[in-house]
């Protein structure tokens, strides 16, 4: 049973390395179906918990990514501001994930015209 659990955390903690810090829809969903693999038993396990969090973080981060492109599109200058602020939120400025979400700069740039 021990080397079951195991073998579920270890395929959890190789799916969250080849998502993270990428935008590749395929690792994500793969990650998520892993976790579902995982099974109840390992709903409270904290890397589980982790990989959910992360998980989560990704789907903000892309919704959060479209909105920004509409608000660059629009030239909407509330819009651009409040998913400009949720994108800092979301860390995607940060050194980790900038080179990921270049559109954080173009929001930036184009409330700053507005």
């Amino acid at each position: 049973l021990a080397q079951k659990l195991a073998t579920r955390i270890l395929a959890v903690r190789i799916a969250v390395r080849a998502a993270e810090k990428t935008k590749i829809d395929q690792n994500w969903a793969a990650l998520d179906q892993k976790l579902q693999e995982a099974g109840g038993d390992l709903n409270s396990h904290a890397e589980v918990l982790f990989a959910r969090r992360r998980v989560q973080t990704q789907k903000l981060r892309s919704e959060a990514e479209g909105k920004l492109e509409d608000g660059v599109k629009q030239g909407h200058q509330a819009n651009l501001t409040m998913w400009i602020k949720r994108a800092e939120e979301l860390e995607m400025n940060c050194k980790w994930y900038a080179g990921l979400y270049p559109i954080f700069e173009t929001a930036s740039t184009t409330l700053q015209k507005i």
